[in-house]
């Protein structure tokens, strides 16, 4: 697909917008624990931050209207995930049929609801701090600025709602290009931690004063 001829804006992400965000996510994450949790799982999670509400969410759009990448997020992380927290009965039974196919997912999601379980008791010190949850573009239209405009994008709205960082998790390893697109745009890693046994991660942060 060429994007030369077509004209491009970013805008912020409206509920008519989630089935096409779910499809770009399951295209640019085949193997993550949220694309193996199923459509419904996504959508009701990608529901969640778009009513959380401090939340980024951003698509970018091509005039006809197709949606060629998106970034979520939200200030206050902590809050965020005190939310998740009261919806995690919600969000397991919508990737039910799922986890029963899988069985083995269950500690995966066990380490991921610990994870929201720590951040959720987090200080309020975070109040000012936006985190970037989830970026994705179509795979199809990589490598061809989309992703770099819509993480400049996120962290220009993270500046005008008076944040003082912008910070992110990524695994550390076999993930090179993602590491380095961070780097590149001025992240900086801030610690590396163990998310679940042999799955490291790399804590990002990027200064905005």
């Amino acid at each position: 697909m060429s994007l030369e001829t077509e004209t491009m804006a970013i805008k912020t992400i409206s509920d008519s917008d989630l089935n096409e965000v779910v499809h770009i996510h399951q295209k640019a994450f085949k193997g993550f624990l949220m694309t193996l949790l199923g459509q419904k799982f996504l959508y009701e999670y990608y529901h969640l931050v778009l009513n959380y509400p401090d939340n980024i969410s951003l698509i970018y759009e091509t005039d006809n209207g197709q949606i060629l990448g998106f970034a979520t997020g939200y200030m206050n992380p902590a809050r965020f995930y005190s939310e998740l927290k009261k919806r995690k009965i919600k969000l397991i039974l919508s990737a039910l049929m799922h986890i029963a196919l899988r069985p083995r997912l269950w500690k995966r999601i066990l380490d991921s609801y610990r994870y929201a379980d720590i951040h959720s008791s987090a200080n309020n010190s975070e109040k000012d701090t936006a985190e970037l949850a989830s970026i994705a573009v179509d795979p199809d239209l990589q490598n061809k600025g989309v992703g770099r405009e819509l993480l400049s994008a996120f962290i220009n709205e993270a500046m005008t709602r008076d944040a003082s960082k912008v910070v992110l998790t990524t695994d550390a390893e076999d993930n090179e290009h993602v590491n380095k697109f961070y780097k590149k745009a001025g992240f900086s890693i801030q610690g590396t931690f163990e998310k679940s046994k042999g799955r490291k991660m790399n804590q990002y942060v990027y200064y905005l004063n």
